[in-house]
């Protein structure tokens, strides 16, 4: 009894057992296979348990949420995370919470709007949440589509410029927006009470063509899903853009339709002027003389005015779709191709002013003057370029002309060597011929409005002898001769007035002729007629002098052979000595007098130099003069006069040992000779003070002398370049201050 009694309790607990595990079995299942995701969490937020949907929602598979925390997941933004805090508040209370709609964040991180419901769950332990969460975001979406537009119609009704008529699908009025009432002049308590009839009849009696509107109403009412767009002429002469769209639910079944109006009438005015006025452009283009063209982006002809034929000889249609380049001459495609690029390529709108040649179809080379703009879209991007070109052939060559013209006016005038220059009121100079340039080196342009004053003269002001400014004073032309310090040089100057219309004076025309080599000749000539007037005043002295001197030489040697007194010996050696001197004096003024020619023979250079260095030996001597000698061997034997030659020799080197005892009172000279390039080189270098550089040019002339009167004639070197020259030779002198002179002869061989 008792195990029968045991059997029976143990039967009944497994039945128990077997219905309940049944039963969970079931919950289990019910939960798996929810359309709405379950999930269970403590109340701090960590997952317990997640089922399929739940998982499907979220993102994650069950083991990734089970024993995580949503706050730790990040599974809201943040701006929820509060509200998420209330509601376990509220469930730790034993309080249910929901519906609320959230935005969850999946683990693909995409966001989804979930509805979340949520209740306390009391279990042995700890206290737990069940929640229940579903999907949303389809209908957010649809709520938010249909709030927008709300919006969008709701404003079109206020502000929307076209006329709004909204029809069910019987055709029959919804609403409309006030400015459709305004249009067609409709009274508000039509429009409000929606009166199909009073309203349609308020359109009807607007329209120019009642009929066709109605025709289109029937039309689209029999073809409900057609959209239609087209115009309607009011009898006030209006014109309204007539749109109608059909209105269809998320399963694309009518149920209404929306008309718009809009009224276009200013705009199809314009377009009607726009009309006229583009007839009255294209009646210009045609009979236009200019040409005017369209070009693509690679410079190609869309279009060519009809007045090519008669200006090049082509027809327009012959053109078309040929490049502009085949037309333009190979010197100026360089030119045309920019512009095509800068246009196309570049931000460039208009161009103007290019010049090029158009060839005429009988191969005769016009010129062109082009202007043109380019046509961009909205954009940017080249749409097209449209160019007009202007004949100027003529013009060119009237230019040609001028310019040729001028080009042999300016050739003229800066190959007159006279030095011309035009300057206004302030000095200025606004233009000069190369001759000034040249002589300024530099260029024309770059003396143009300079003061004159400053470039010829080098001063502040214009000096007081400028004869512009006599010219500015009087009115009058002035003429005088000036010498310029800065070149040198003597100028015969003349400068004439320059009148405007009014006849005042605004400047002058002046110039200037360098007169330099001019006044040396004159100067010249005054000292040859003055050296030929000394030439025979000095011959006939010279014969008068020597019969004298010969008998005080002679007498004065004599008394000194004799048996006479010591002191008065010396005193007629120094008779004797002077006499001499006066000899070579005399004998000098007969060889500058021309009265004897040179009896040139055959003899060595180097013989004269010893004999000359002999003679001044003793004076060197005592002197301190120190003689340094390179002469050649076997120097060849060369046509001269001996003594001649000796008496340049001798000059020379008088003059250096003056030089020297003068700077120094003592010296070196150093004479060689040498062989060089068909002539003999005699050179006499000393260490004296050197020649200032103002006397170099001088040092030649007859009667120039830097000495003291009474010590120098001015004949001496005169003298040397007289017998130089009448042997075929040169004579010249190198120096500078306190570096020594080098006096050079240059003697040529003897032809064998």
């Amino acid at each position: 009894m008792l195990s029968e009694t045991l059997y029976n309790d143990i039967t009944g607990r497994v039945q128990a057992e077997n219905q309940l595990k049944e039963s969970e079995d079931n919950l289990i299942f019910s939960l798996e296979n929810a359309p709405d995701g379950v999930y269970l969490c403590d109340l701090n937020g960590s997952f317990l348990y997640g089922n399929k949907k739940a998982e499907e929602i979220m993102g994650y598979i069950r083991e990734e949420l089970i024993g995580n925390n949503f706050f730790k997941m990040n599974l809201f933004p943040a701006k929820y995370l509060p509200k998420i805090g209330e509601l376990l508040k509220l469930n730790a209370i034993g309080k249910s919470t929901g519906p609320d709609e959230l935005e969850l964040i999946r683990k693909d991180k995409s966001l989804v709007w979930v509805e979340i419901n949520t209740a306390a769950l009391k279990r042995k332990g700890n206290d737990a949440v069940i929640g229940f969460v579903r999907n949303i975001t389809d209908r957010k979406q649809k709520e938010e589509e249909l709030l927008f537009k709300n919006l969008i119609l709701s404003t079109q009704q206020e502000t929307s410029i076209d006329g709004i008529l909204v029809v069910d699908g019987n055709s029959k009025i919804v609403t409309s927006n006030r400015r459709f009432a305004e249009q067609w002049g409709i009274p508000d308590e039509i429009i409000d009470s929606k009166s199909d009839d009073r309203a349609l009849q308020y359109v009807l009696d607007k329209l120019k063509y009642p009929e066709e509107f109605i025709n289109k109403v029937k039309h689209l009412y029999a073809n409900k899903k057609e959209t239609s767009r087209d115009e309607i002429i009011l009898k006030d002469k209006r014109v309204f853009d007539r749109y109608s769209a059909p209105m269809l639910n998320t399963g694309q079944e009518y149920f209404g339709r929306v008309w718009y109006f809009r009224d276009i009438s200013e705009y199809k005015q314009t377009e009607e002027a726009l009309h006229e006025s583009e007839e009255k452009y294209r009646l210009i283009v045609e009979n236009s003389r200019d040409i005017i063209f369209v070009l693509n982006a690679t410079g190609d002809f869309i279009y060519v005015s009809p007045s090519i034929n008669d200006e090049l000889g082509y027809t327009p249609a012959s053109l078309i779709g040929h490049p502009i380049f085949s037309l333009v001459h190979p010197d100026d495609k360089s030119v045309v191709m920019d512009v095509v690029h800068k246009n196309v390529m570049s931000g460039y709108q208009t161009l103007a002013g290019i010049t090029y040649r158009f060839r005429h179809i009988s191969g005769e080379w016009r010129w062109y003057v082009g202007k043109g703009t380019t046509l961009r879209d909205a954009n940017g991007d080249f749409l097209n370029f449209t160019g007009i070109a202007m004949d100027i052939t003529e013009r060119k060559q009237a230019e040609e002309k001028q310019e040729h013209a001028a080009r042999e006016w300016r050739t003229t005038f800066d190959s007159i060597t006279d030095l011309i220059s035009i300057h206004d009121k302030d000095n200025r100079i606004l233009r000069v011929n190369k001759a000034v340039a040249d002589l300024l080196k530099t260029t024309p342009k770059n003396l143009i409005g300079k003061f004159c004053h400053e470039v010829m003269h080098g001063t502040k002001e214009p000096p007081v002898y400028c004869p512009h400014q006599q010219t500015l004073r009087t009115g009058k032309p002035a003429v005088m001769e000036t010498y310029n310090p800065n070149f040198e040089a003597y100028f015969h100057e003349s400068s004439s007035p320059l009148f405007s219309e009014k006849g005042e004076i605004i400047g002058s025309v002046n110039v200037a002729r360098d007169i330099t080599q001019q006044k040396r000749i004159e100067e010249q000539l005054i000292m040859t007629d003055r050296l030929a007037s000394i030439g025979e005043l000095s011959s006939g002295i010279a014969h008068e002098l020597n019969n004298p001197l010969t008998s005080v030489i002679g007498f004065s040697q004599l008394l000194m052979e004799g048996d006479v007194p010591a002191n008065m010996k010396e005193e007629l050696g120094i008779v004797y000595s002077e006499a001499q001197r006066a000899a070579v004096i005399v004998k000098n003024l007969l060889t500058f007098a021309r009265k004897h020619e040179p009896v040139k023979q055959l003899s060595q250079i180097n013989a004269i130099v010893e004999d000359v260095l002999r003679l001044r030996s003793y004076e060197q001597k005592v002197n301190n003069i120190e003689i340094e000698k390179h002469l050649a061997v076997n120097l060849p034997e060369i046509m001269m006069d001996h003594f001649q030659i000796q008496q340049v020799f001798l000059n020379i080197i008088v003059n250096a040992e003056s030089a020297m005892l003068e700077g120094r009172h003592k010296g070196k000279l150093i004479v060689t000779t040498e062989k060089s390039e068909g002539v003999i080189r005699v050179t006499f270098t000393d260490d004296g003070p050197g020649i200032a550089k103002e006397n170099l040019k001088r040092i030649f002339d007859a009667f120039f002398t830097t000495k003291e009167v009474g010590k120098g004639t001015g004949l001496g070197l005169s003298i040397c370049h007289g017998i130089v020259t009448e042997h075929g030779g040169k004579i010249y002198v190198k120096s500078e201050n306190d570096l020594g002179t080098t006096f050079v002869v240059e003697l040529p061989l003897s032809e064998q």
